[in-house]
């Protein structure tokens, strides 16, 4: 019988959430569980911050939310739960999803649970994307973020029913309820399985502190670039750019994660208009990439992820 793959939709979800990150929550989230371990889950750090937050993000084809929660028991441990939810609509609305509707080739709900993770595991995540990432290429990217969901997922209850249901949205937030079966992603025998019930969650946008700013007036547009197509890819994408004043002397580059330039696409004297340029990856590992072009004192930049 084939397996369902989490360890390759987690890690999609989480590069198109870093890609297409467009909207993000605050909030609180908790529930009930009870079977191999039975307790009370309630968001929250001991520092008094919230412990609930959802991202989302879209792009061509769907959206992507992640909803998730921290609670912190000690100084050092926590426990995390997350839900992910793929749709098709633009916008966050009312909608029940069901484990019962995933099938082997398109996982569109998943639920987990994962109790007693350390510190250095809870921020591993967005170390990695952080500017401490710098010294890392593509490839190295690529294989922790594998490593880290894979260990993740040894520790973690999996959803193999249930459902979660986003019954209210409005402007400033949504809110909604969920419960189901978790499976231990390490399997034991007797099997190690939890029942959640009673769950609860309502988020909040984040809205960022105001600042004051100095209105300053910009300089005239005279190239843009275009989100890449498709993106997530393998081995090829489209890159569409177009200029605006004639003739004007335009770089296209590819540089890697690490700042290091892979390829040059265009150099040189370019018309007025709308082009498109293919780039072939085939010899480049997984990870991220930028497309960066350069015109006169304007740049424009663009991320890719190549998934192999």
């Amino acid at each position: 019988m084939k397996k369902i793959n989490h360890r390759h939709t987690l890690i999609f979800v989480i590069l198109s959430l870093c890609l297409y990150g467009q909207d993000s929550y605050v909030g609180s989230l908790n529930f009930n569980y009870s079977g191999s371990m039975s307790g009370a889950f309630q968001s929250g750090l001991l520092d008094t911050l919230p412990g609930g937050g959802a991202l989302v993000g879209a792009d061509l084809d769907s959206t992507w939310i992640v909803v998730s929660a921290l609670e912190q028991t000690s100084e050092d441990s926590f426990n995390l739960f997350l839900a992910f939810m793929q749709d098709t609509m633009p916008n966050i609305h009312s909608r029940v999803w069901s484990v019962a509707d995933n099938d082997l080739e398109n996982i569109t709900f998943l639920m987990l649970y994962a109790p007693d993770l350390d510190s250095s595991f809870v921020t591993g995540f967005s170390d990695l994307f952080s500017d401490s990432s710098a010294n890392l290429d593509s490839a190295s990217v690529d294989s922790i973020l594998s490593e880290m969901v894979q260990n993740l997922l040894d520790v973690s209850y999996i959803s193999t029913s249930g459902i979660l249901e986003i019954s209210t949205v409005s402007d400033s937030g949504f809110s909604g309820h969920f419960n189901g079966s978790f499976l231990r992603g390490e399997l034991t025998w007797p099997m190690d399985i939890i029942t959640v019930y009673n769950g609860l969650f309502s988020m909040e946008t984040a809205v960022p502190p105001a600042l004051d700013i100095e209105t300053i007036k910009p300089f005239p547009q005279q190239i843009s670039l275009d989100a890449p197509y498709p993106n997530p890819f393998n081995p090829r994408t489209t890159i569409r750019f177009s200029v605006v004043e004639t003739p004007l002397i335009v770089s296209l580059h590819i540089f890697d994660i690490n700042g290091r330039l892979i390829e040059t696409l265009v150099q040189g004297k370019i018309q007025s208009g709308i082009h498109e340029i293919q780039w072939n990856a085939s010899g480049q590992a997984s990870g991220i990439y930028f497309a960066v072009l350069h015109a006169n004192n304007q740049q424009k930049t663009q991320k890719l992820i190549l998934l192999k």
